[in-house]
């Protein structure tokens, strides 16, 4: 029904463009997407200034309110699911263990399952999309599940947040060493960071606890403390030093 009107709106409007039932995805009982094609002269801008019209007639379709968003690569409309239920998340995070971190979940797989990233395996992330797009969520949920699997002997942390925002509740933590909010903290928390690996650098080996860089929008760092970001990348895997951050820019 959601696909007829979904066309059938796009027709009223002159919009060049539909979907159909094979081309929409349904992610667990989360949200669905409806897959769009459009015609070589369509233009994407139409689709998005409709999208209020979609809404309300969805809303009224559903008896409650349905915002309907558009999404590109590919492009679709996405709508939450009409029967949600949210990820349980609280029963992932205790499933992983030591050094992992909950990203989400993979509807793609038969039953779907929760994706888990190793730090022993992969030890620098980026999260990378538009604003709007999630990436501050995900970044609480992978710190989530980092800082519940670990104690604070094992696990330390430095939080670069130049929003002051997303990662604030996360600086009462017991595994914080630093949280920056501002472009001096952030300054000296890069700094910080990449004195300690030095020190394990100099040292040669150690039971190294492990340090993990924390930073919600890479594109706020100043050029001298991405050039000693980029050391920590380059060496920091075989000292435990790691970095997960988030930006618009990858």
């Amino acid at each position: 029904n959601e696909v007829n009107m979904i066309n059938a709106t796009l027709a009223a409007f002159g919009i060049d463009a539909g979907t159909r039932p094979a081309w929409t995805m349904v992610a667990g009982a989360s949200f669905v997407a409806y897959g769009l094609r459009t015609g070589a002269t369509q233009r994407i801008s139409d689709i998005t200034r409709l999208l209020p019209e979609l809404s309300e007639r969805l809303s009224a379709a559903r008896r409650r309110p349905t915002p309907v968003r558009l999404r590109e690569m590919p492009l679709a409309l996405e709508v939450a699911h009409p029967t949600p239920a949210p990820l349980d998340w609280r029963g992932a995070i205790l499933r992983v263990g030591a050094g992992r971190m909950v990203a989400g979940r993979n509807y793609g797989t038969t039953p779907a399952a929760d994706c888990v990233i190793d730090l022993a395996h992969r030890p620098h992330l980026l999260v990378a999309g538009t604003t709007g797009s999630g990436k501050s969520t995900v970044l609480r949920m992978l710190l989530s599940s980092l800082a519940y699997n670990a104690a604070p002997e094992s696990l330390r942390l430095v939080l670069v947040d130049r929003k002051n925002e997303d990662l604030v509740p996360f600086a009462a933590l017991p595994h914080v060493d630093l949280a920056a909010w501002t472009a001096e903290d952030a300054r000296r928390a890069v700094a910080a960071v990449n004195a300690e690996l030095q020190r394990r650098v100099d040292a040669g080996t150690g039971d190294w606890a492990r340090l993990v860089l924390v930073i919600d929008e890479l594109a706020q760092l100043d050029p001298a403390s991405l050039d000693l970001l980029s050391g920590i990348l380059a060496v920091g895997r075989s000292k435990r030093v790691h970095c997960v951050v988030a930006t618009q820019h990858p």
